[in-house]
């Protein structure tokens, strides 16, 4: 919520270090699956014209997406 307070204030910074803290209280074992923080992270990088960082995070959203549908369509197979 944090985040997007601070993005509403225009305090784009701030709202990277939220979704970063919010995804590190994740820890290892959930932060990999928290498809919406990723990309609300790339939305921010975006925002600030940091391309690759932006890059990265969509990317690995979409890696992730894909492997998922790997693993259901041999479970449903």
């Amino acid at each position: 919520m944090a985040s997007i307070v601070s993005w509403k204030c225009s305090q784009v910074d701030d709202a990277v270090f939220y979704i970063k803290k919010a995804l590190w209280s994740c820890g290892e074992e959930l932060s990999p699956t928290a498809a919406f923080l990723k990309y609300e992270l790339g939305w921010f990088y975006f925002l600030k014209l940091q391309w690759p960082e932006a890059l990265i995070q969509f990317e690995g959203i979409l890696y992730d997406c894909l492997s998922l549908s790997t693993e259901l369509d041999s479970f449903v197979k």
